[in-house]
């Protein structure tokens, strides 16, 4: 399964915050808002050992998890205060939850490793 673009995981937690309706493409400003969450919020997932994917190529089978996510860290731009803070609630967490369990046995290593023979 090929990995999301960014244009399509930005145009995802669009629609998870209901300013996009599937199909239809963000508008620069949204476009540009939403793609330096995900870079900030990947950038924590790496510091934290979780994310090793780039921004431009979300894992297919993290995308929904990732999008709420991401959703979560702009749902007081795009929503009022009680709507925001009830999606947050209802999201956050359980996102949070089955991104580290999907990720968990991913094997990451910074420099390949050299085999000794005998």
């Amino acid at each position: 399964m090929a990995d999301a673009t960014l244009a399509q995981t930005r145009n995802r937690v669009l629609e998870k915050l209901y300013v996009l309706i599937a199909g239809e493409t963000a508008e620069a400003e949204d476009t540009e808002i939403v793609e330096r969450v995900i870079a900030s919020v990947n950038e924590d997932l790496r510091e934290n050992e979780i994310c090793y994917w780039s921004d431009s190529a979300t894992p297919q089978h993290l995308l929904e998890h990732l999008a709420a996510l991401y959703a979560c860290s702009l749902a007081n731009d795009y929503m009022d205060a009680n709507e925001a803070a009830a999606f947050v609630q209802a999201n956050e967490a359980k996102a949070m939850f089955k991104i580290r369990e999907l990720t968990a046995n991913v094997k990451r290593i910074a420099t390949p490793s050299k085999g000794t023979y005998f």
